[in-house]
């Protein structure tokens, strides 16, 4: 399972564009036999999704970002940044560390979403509550989340630990992160 997901901030079209025209390449080189193109498509369950916050992104385009301020069409509708508005999974696994529930008591392999996030009066966007259940129903293995304006990689569990960790504390997996990084 492998998803790419853009245009979380309405503004940001860059990546939008980018999974529009992979969506079409990928069509295109499947139906004129490109083999690597057909064993990528046949062997691996791909999710695009071009626009996490189509409102934020119409904003943008009728006023023009660029005109109106570069927060025009950031958030949604609701004036929600979709970008914050998930669980930070890094706290739930240092909660869990400092009651010295890692490893024996607490999959430090795969943290689910707390549950306060999965209740109907959740604080959340739609969009948010659409992609947990989503994510939910389809454990990814890799996964991107496409911004725009800077050259920035962020890797899972990139948070630093307000009062423990100053330093990098790489995951198991942070040599493929870097490496998937350079790609």
């Amino acid at each position: 399972e492998f998803r790419y997901v853009a245009n979380m901030h309405g503004n940001e079209v860059l990546g939008r564009e980018l999974v529009l025209n992979l969506m079409e390449y990928l069509c295109q080189e499947y139906k004129q036999g490109n083999p690597r193109v057909r064993r990528l498509v046949t062997e691996t369950r791909i999710h695009l999704m071009p626009s996490m916050n189509p409102d934020g992104y119409e904003t943008a385009y009728k006023q023009g970002s660029e005109l109106a301020g570069w927060g025009t069409g950031r958030w949604t509708y609701q004036s929600i940044d979709l970008n914050h508005n998930f669980p930070v999974l890094n706290t739930e696994l240092w909660n869990t560390e400092d009651a010295e529930l890692v490893p024996h008591k607490f999959p430090n392999h795969y943290i689910p979403i707390p549950e306060s996030y999965t209740l109907r009066n959740a604080r959340l966007a739609p969009e948010t509550r659409a992609v947990i259940r989503w994510m939910q129903r389809y454990p990814f293995v890799l996964s991107a989340n496409m911004h725009g304006g800077e050259l920035v990689v962020v890797y899972p569990f990139g948070v630093v630990h307000p009062y423990r960790h100053q330093r990098l504390t790489p995951t198991p997996d942070d040599g493929m992160f870097r490496w998937v990084a350079t790609a």
